[in-house]
């Protein structure tokens, strides 16, 4: 079972993949995105909003703010360099590298990251031609 803190990080990129940026998200859209029940949806939506992390806007739906586009860009950036790794260096299909990728995003040690990506020589894309943040 996943933590806490790496689902909220799931529904923040769940916000970001559905123009959470620019518009607000409807709950029922983050009910289907990410497979669960509405009602998990205003629960976790309740805990990413005293965070900090969406604006939320009754029968309207959610958006990040600043502080939560800086986290899901980051969780992104994790991914994608992931997915190089899992690529480049040990040899991971395409097909079979984005779930591991999914799992490992959520390591809460930035500087693994950091040496990470500079181990693979600072790349600008993943192998889906992601832009890596």
């Amino acid at each position: 079972m996943k933590k806490s803190s790496s689902n909220k990080e799931d529904y923040l990129k769940a916000v970001y993949e559905n123009n959470g940026i620019h518009e607000f998200v409807s709950n029922k859209t983050l009910a289907n995105s990410l497979g669960v029940s509405p009602a998990s949806v205003t629960e976790m939506v309740e805990k990413l909003q005293n965070d900090g992390l969406i604006n939320y806007k009754p029968y309207t739906g959610v958006k990040l703010t600043e502080e939560g586009l800086t986290k899901t860009v980051g969780i992104i950036r994790n991914h994608r360099i992931v997915e190089t790794f899992l690529f480049d260096k040990l040899g991971y299909s395409l097909h079979d590298l984005h779930n591991l990728s999914e799992e490992l995003e959520h390591v809460k040690d930035p500087v693994f990251f950091s040496r990470l990506f500079e181990f693979l020589g600072s790349p600008e894309t993943c192998p889906h031609g992601g832009i890596i943040p």
